[in-house]
């Protein structure tokens, strides 16, 4: 038993400390807030929080899944993530242009979420 939590604590610190070579990106931070420039939207119970999201320009904006069905964070022509069930998934979006963009989620059309991009 012991060896089995060792071999997992392990597993667990290579991971934390760069060991998967994936080109995955930055990991999501805590919803809402934005070390290093990269803010996470939770999805959950069909909704996205926080709403409306609040960012500078230049941030990331990434979307942690924790509905157990897939949805999308879709602003046409800006961006189209896939965020799979209980997940993190797609490239974080670079908010490059100040303003207020209104998204949605293509396969549940009633999940709406708003970023506002601030200077």
């Amino acid at each position: 038993m012991r060896l089995s939590v060792f071999a997992l604590c392990l597993a667990l610190l290579a991971t934390a400390c760069g060991g998967s070579s994936s080109p995955s990106g930055p990991s999501p931070s805590n919803p809402g807030t934005a070390p290093g420039g990269l803010v996470t939207v939770l999805i959950q119970n069909f909704a996205y929080s926080p709403d409306p999201v609040r960012v500078k320009v230049g941030q990331q904006v990434n979307w942690l899944n924790r509905d157990n069905v897939t949805h999308t964070a879709t602003r046409e022509g800006m961006f189209d993530n896939e965020v799979f069930a209980m997940s993190a998934h797609g490239a974080p979006v670079t908010m490059t242009t100040a303003g207020s963009f209104s998204y949605h989620c293509k396969i549940h059309p009633g999940m709406t979420g708003t970023i506002v991009v601030e200077p």
